[in-house]
Parts: C-alpha cells; structure tokens; sequence
C-alpha cells in the first residue's frame, strides 16, 4: 500500500469539501503549480481532512469551505503581510502550529511563519505522507495537540496553536506557551513578527510588536 493511501485510510477523517471530487476548473488552477498533478492526486482521493486529531489539516478544493485551497492561497489573504519578497509557493495543509506544508521548486516543503523561511521536505507528495507516517509528532506537532486537547477540548474549526511567545525567541514547545487562535490572524500576526526579525543576527537581543 502506498503511504498516502494508508494515511487517508488509517488516519484521515471524512472529507471536508461538500463534494469527494473537486471540480475541474479548480484542479486546473492547481496544475500550473509546482507538484500539481500529484497534488490533485490526493485531492482527489480525500477533498480535504483532518487527521492526528487535527494536527494535520488538509486544505479541500471546495468555494463554499471557509478554509479551501483556493482562497487560502490568495496572497492577498495573508501572504502578503510578509515583506520579505516570497517565492511563488502553493500551501495544501498545516500542522497544529499553523506551519505551512506547500510545494515549492518540484519539492514539498514547510513553510514557517515566524521567520518566513522555507524548509525542504520531500520530492513528492508520497515522500511527503511518508515523513508524516514516520514521525507525525515532529511534522504536525500531534502530542503536543493531543496534551492541549485534553487539558482545554477540541480545537474549534478553523484555528490553530500558536505559542504566546514565538518558538524563534524561544518559546517552549510546552502547552502553557500555546493559545488556540484562529488560524488567519495566526498567520497575519506573525508575518508582522518576521518582518521585524528579518535579517536580525542570530543571538541578538529584540524587542518585538505583535500587530
């Protein structure tokens, strides 16, 4: 069995689109994009999930879905809060933090919105789903959701866990440093933070505003 199939069939919940099959016109948008054949592989097998209670988020296909693919990767959404000059990147998921899984120069990689850096991952989206079956806790943070679950319910839809003090500036990976947040304003808050670190030398002393 492939990866991906056995992380849609052993981890994944239902679909999240109205439809299992997303739309052409949407899956043509996305074809222009870097791994996009693969991508809408996937999402054709599952449009859209949630799995390792919710720490991993896969965006669905469809308009009528507040989080869909398609609007969340509008850089008027929040891309453009970065003024960092980013690349041309296409998200299709998140983990509990609200990192970025995007495909980007033929390699999926995560994005981290507190610095604005790009990591490279894998060279395809079944490598990908591969890393994730091997150590879901390092790639979507699962035990650190799962603690937070229980001490505080389920997250609502829509929102993420976002350290009170960023992870860059050495915030604990501990649930007493993480704040459920609606998953947008995540993003657009600390965009404002690495804009303002950028370039900072390593070991430097700041001072930072969240807007």
């Amino acid at each position: 069995m492939r990866h991906i199939d056995r992380l849609i069939t052993k981890y994944a919940s239902t679909s999240l689109g109205e439809n299992q099959q997303p739309e052409y016109e949407a899956l043509d948008q996305i074809s222009q994009w870097s791994l996009g054949d693969q991508l809408i592989g996937l999402l054709c097998l599952r449009n859209g999930f949630f799995a390792f209670e919710s720490s991993l988020h896969l965006f669905p296909i469809d308009t009528d879905y507040s989080m869909n693919i398609l609007a969340w990767n509008d850089r008027r959404l929040w891309k453009q809060h970065y003024s960092l000059g980013l690349p041309d990147f296409y998200c299709f998921g998140e983990n509990i933090f609200g990192e970025q899984f995007c495909t980007y120069e033929d390699h999926v990689c995560r994005f981290d919105p507190e610095t604005g850096e790009m990591e490279q991952l894998a060279p395809s989206i079944e490598a990908w789903a591969e890393m994730i079956l091997e150590d879901c806790n390092l790639y979507t943070g699962y035990s650190l959701g799962h603690e937070w679950q229980i001490n505080n319910g389920p997250l609502d839809l829509g929102t993420r866990l976002v350290p009170r003090l960023p992870f860059v500036c050495g915030g604990e990976f501990a649930i007493r440093n993480l704040v459920a947040m609606d998953a947008l304003e995540g993003m657009r808050s600390r965009a404002s933070l690495a804009n303002q670190i950028h370039e900072i030398p390593d070991g430097c002393q700041i001072q930072f505003e969240i807007e």
